[in-house]
């Protein structure tokens, strides 16, 4: 039984009614107590011994005790219930007592904000009460609960009662949640022959990973070292991450380090560090190519560590969260689309959090699928002059060109014929590069129209087509 627990035991009468009962306690070999029991009431014991003042009489006829507050002087203890009947027959029965040590059950787990916990009681028992920190039961059964989402609220001390199974007394623990801090230091100083570049979460890690400006990785834990490189100062344990560069600085270890951490449920930590070199230059608007019905990942980096950032589709107002929030410290924000469709293809917009009260910074990603046709709707030429009609994909080789004038007239275009001496000549790069288009020499007014561009994009068997206003000015 566990520590400060009671007992009690008796002989089984078997319709026997007992004259006098009495119990012998042996707590080693040299200490014998004999205690008499009253049959007939519950009575404490009034004997000189510590260990008697807690025993009471159980009465009801029955020849056993009743023991209160168990301490660990009990452990192993031989106790011997002896009753007679009227006849002076013996009866008696011998058992032992082990005292578990009383523990306090006190934990404190550090929880993320917004996720799932599962709460787990401590020790395992058959029935438990759960108390969340405004002391509401929230749980009258199981020895678990799960909190969804986690929210400060449920930030505190939660209690469990616990029925176990060596004690009728229930037993209590307590679990005290932290909000992880999701804080992350990052410094750089020096010394006469070194750069020190660290950073450090204030919790545990598991692994840490520093990134050089060339993306070269190092591994960083005590003992670890290259011939640049060596893990000063780090302990993991604390979530501290730092290493020693040797000076003169090399031009690859010049610019935006990144450090990362991760703790022993791998959520990962980072932040940027700028090392001998002002804030370098970064794109604002970048292109991407890609295909229909494929993975698509929209990305935006910038130079510093963010808290938060969204990601603007091209269909306003639909906007989307980064898929891994833990790359924002490392100012990286992304969203993934499992098959794309025609809908993604335009400017994404990534608005990066800076300080309070200053304006989300703007990264624009502008998507164009590789077999969707680009083209000008409109060209303008004088009367007997040059126009010149393109549509064109993004590169996409092309197996035939052909155009469709305003009169119904179609022309096959073959990028072979650029010195030809018909009115209609191929004008571009060459089919191999995605282009399709004609220049038509000394424009006449029949010219005047919507001409259509037809072309296949290979390797697909499905040809696409565009029309393009021919406007004499």
């Amino acid at each position: 039984m566990m520590e400060s627990a009671s007992f009690f035991n008796y002989i089984l009468p078997n319709n026997i009614e007992f004259d006098s009962c009495r119990v012998k306690i042996n707590q080693d070999l040299n200490n014998t107590i004999v205690v008499d029991l009253d049959l007939h009431a519950p009575r404490i014991i009034t004997k000189n011994e510590e260990i008697t003042k807690k025993i009471t009489s159980l009465g009801l006829g029955l020849c056993g005790l009743r023991y209160r507050d168990a301490t660990r002087e009990l452990d192993a203890a031989e106790w011997t219930l002896v009753a007679t009947d009227k006849e002076g027959r013996g009866y008696g029965g011998t058992f032992q007592t082990f005292i578990n040590s009383k523990r306090k059950y006190r934990f404190n787990k550090t929880v993320s904000l917004g996720q799932e916990y599962n709460l787990n009681c401590y020790p395992d028992g058959s029935f438990c009460h759960i108390f969340n920190p405004n002391g509401e039961m929230v749980e009258s059964r199981a020895c678990r609960y799960t909190i969804v989402p986690v929210k400060m609220k449920d930030i505190g001390l939660w209690k469990c009662q616990i029925l176990s199974s060596n004690s009728m007394d229930s037993i209590e623990s307590t679990v005290k949640l932290i909000a992880a801090s999701t804080a992350l230091i990052g410094w750089t100083n020096e010394t006469q022959h070194y750069v020190h570049v660290g950073c450090q979460a204030f919790r545990p890690a598991s692994y840490c990973r520093m990134t050089a400006p060339n993306g070269k990785m190092l591994q960083v834990d005590v003992g670890f070292a290259t011939d640049r490189h060596f893990a000063f100062g780090t302990d993991l344990s604390k979530g501290i991450c730092s290493i020693m560069i040797s000076k003169p600085l090399q031009y690859n270890e010049k610019g935006l380090w990144k450090c990362e951490l991760a703790d022993p449920y791998f959520e990962r930590t980072g932040t940027l560090i700028l090392v001998a070199e002002t804030t370098p230059m970064y794109p604002k608007f970048l292109k991407l190519s890609a295909t229909l019905n494929k993975p698509l990942t929209i990305n935006c980096e910038v130079p510093y560590s963010t808290d938060y950032c969204r990601i603007q589709s091209p269909k306003s107002p639909l906007w989307y969260s980064p898929d891994n929030e833990e790359e924002l410290s490392l100012g990286r924000c992304s969203h993934h689309i499992e098959n794309a469709t025609i809908d993604n293809m335009g400017s994404w917009t990534c608005m990066f959090a800076r300080e309070t009260g200053l304006t989300d910074e703007k990264i624009i990603v502008n998507v164009a699928f590789d077999e969707i046709l680009q083209f000008t709707s409109e060209v303008k030429v004088p009367l007997d002059g040059d126009a010149e009609l393109l549509c064109k994909t993004n590169e996409v080789p092309l197996g035939y060109c052909r155009f469709v004038s305003p009169r119904g007239d179609n022309y096959h275009i073959r990028d072979t014929d650029i010195g030809s001496s018909h009115r209609i000549s191929y004008f571009g790069k060459g089919l191999n590069y995605g282009e399709c288009g004609i220049r038509i020499s000394k424009v006449t007014r029949n010219d005047m129209g919507t001409w259509r561009c037809e072309t296949l994009p290979l390797p697909k068997n499905t040809g696409r087509s565009e029309y393009i206003k021919l406007v004499i000015t």
